[in-house]
């Protein structure tokens, strides 16, 4: 009786962690439409936020969003929306089984957008992560479709705040702080 309560409490654990509701969301700002996933408790934005903002650039805006500054993603997400902190960056990660794995379950599988092997991608969690590269502090867009860096709210000191980083040939996910004047991709997160 006890082994088969705990497989099934352990089935339906791992059933609400992977239970996705896909939906959508129209930016009234400026009528752009995101696409958007439930993951665990989370509701977020299935793609890169592609809202113009001073201080955001994008090189194929309509598919791999705005790279921000910090202070710029700050304003990014709509009314009802905010810029992940670490914290729910954290929890996203966990639900997808830590950093040594959750990589694979974020990024958009094939090589339309990753560079090629794109090794490790499931997107199983249906979040769809694409590379963008970033915008360095000199102010040059790296436009790299080897790796996607993604900026959270929380910041580290004066000068940096946390990111997280995916790269086409691994499947960990890489907490970082990055420079606040670098331009990274934003995703939202429903309030």
């Amino acid at each position: 009786m006890k082994k088969t309560f705990l497989l099934v409490f352990m089935v339906v654990s791992y059933l609400s962690v992977f239970s996705q509701e896909n939906g959508a969301y129209v930016d009234t700002r400026d009528g752009k439409i995101y696409k958007t996933i439930q993951i665990g408790t989370q509701l977020w934005m299935a793609e890169n936020m592609n809202y113009e903002t001073p201080d955001s650039w994008c090189i194929e805006c309509e598919t791999y969003g705005r790279v921000y500054t910090f202070k710029s993603a700050q304003s990014a997400c709509p009314e009802g929306w905010h810029l992940a902190s670490d914290l729910e960056w954290t929890i996203l990660v966990a639900n997808l089984g830590g950093f040594n794995e959750a990589g694979e379950k974020l990024k958009e599988t094939g090589t339309e957008h990753w560079k090629k092997p794109n090794k490790y991608a499931t997107n199983e969690s249906g979040f769809t992560a694409i590379p963008h590269g970033y915008r360095s502090v000199n102010g040059i867009l790296n436009f790299e479709e080897k790796i996607g860096f993604w900026w959270t709210s929380t910041i580290e000191n004066d000068l940096r705040a946390w990111s997280f980083r995916l790269d086409f040939d691994q499947k960990k996910v890489t907490r970082i702080y990055s420079f606040k004047e670098v331009g990274l991709s934003v995703r939202c997160i429903k309030d």
